[in-house]
């Protein structure tokens, strides 16, 4: 590595990453999370009632690297017709605390490795055969899991539900385009894609539940990934009593943020029926016992994930 601190910009860093190669890293830093082997730090700032800023650092045992990512999002930037999400990541040198690289990529590592989180979740989880998708919003999270499940599993069959009808038509229209054999359709209530679906994507900036418990059908998983923060929460605190398996990225994390601190606060599920996935991909917990299991994974997000997306970045650009 040389001595210059690089700037690396959005355009770039689309052209060496993509959600394919981030699910393997992503698998092995869950696991080294579980296992000790690395911490990460989590700090969520509220700038206004309708923006938050997410700081979060990450070092590895035994990785020459480590980060500290500061990233955002803005309603106001959403109502102006501009992306509501921002960011940048600095990667540091674990011997000499020394910046060796600003990743100005706008959000984009964020997208790209919480979506690999999705693809994980769901290799891991969901029914092998499962081939109906559900999906409750139509961002650009929504569009990265849809793309990241289809990489896992054989999915046939998209239907997407948002606030926003005409945002959930677009996503529809650009996925169809994508594959002419999807069978892609917006559906009228958030109730009519759960029912309906074999594995279900929240990816939502919801404050307040918008998956009810009686509308969980057996065999479903469920990946909700818009909750992130302590004053978001997409799936109502029943669900988790209905749930057979509870998954988390972070134990220490999800008790402070999003679905599951909701839950517990509303002594609709323990602290100790969580469990993290690094454990289950490590084989140290059992995941999914029968095909009629309810599954849900509720990720916050790692910092662990952007230094594992870091180091792919900076190995194909050779730095």
């Amino acid at each position: 590595m040389n001595d210059q601190t690089l700037t690396i910009g959005r355009a770039e860093i689309a052209s060496h990453l993509d959600i394919a190669s981030l699910i393997e890293p992503t698998v092995n830093a869950f696991k080294a999370l579980s296992a000790g082997r690395s911490r990460s730090k989590i700090d969520v700032l509220h700038p206004t009632d309708h923006s938050d800023m997410h700081v979060k650092s990450a070092i590895l045992d035994g990785s020459d690297i480590f980060t500290v990512k500061v990233a955002g999002w803005s309603a106001a930037n959403k109502d102006l017709g501009l992306p509501a999400s921002s960011g940048m990541i600095l990667v540091f040198d674990s011997a000499t605390c020394r910046p060796i690289a600003l990743l100005q990529d706008d959000h984009l590592i964020s997208d790209l490795r919480t979506a690999a989180a999705g693809a994980v979740a769901v290799r891991e989880l969901s029914n092998p055969d499962a081939c109906k998708l559900g999906v409750l919003g139509a961002g650009e999270q929504a569009l990265r899991q849809i793309e990241a499940h289809r990489l896992v599993r054989d999915i046939r069959e998209i239907s997407i539900w948002n606030r926003s009808r005409s945002n959930a038509l677009k996503l529809a229209d650009l996925i169809s385009a994508s594959d002419a054999n999807l069978k892609v359709h917006v559906a009228e209530t958030a109730r009519a894609v759960v029912e309906g679906a074999d594995i279900l994507v929240t990816a939502t900036a919801s404050k307040e539940p918008l998956v009810k418990a009686n509308w969980l059908k057996p065999g479903l998983h469920i990946s909700s990934v818009g909750s992130d923060d302590g004053a978001k929460c997409e799936l109502d605190p029943a669900c988790f009593k209905r749930a057979d398996l509870v998954v988390v990225d972070s134990a220490v994390a999800a008790l402070q943020y999003g679905n599951i601190f909701r839950a517990v606060q509303a002594k609709a599920l323990s602290s100790r029926s969580v469990v993290e996935i690094g454990t289950i991909l490590a084989r140290n917990a059992p995941g999914r016992r029968c095909p009629d299991d309810i599954t849900i994974s509720t990720f916050i997000g790692l910092g662990v994930q952007d230094l594992a997306a870091a180091k792919v970045l900076l190995e194909r650009l050779s730095i």
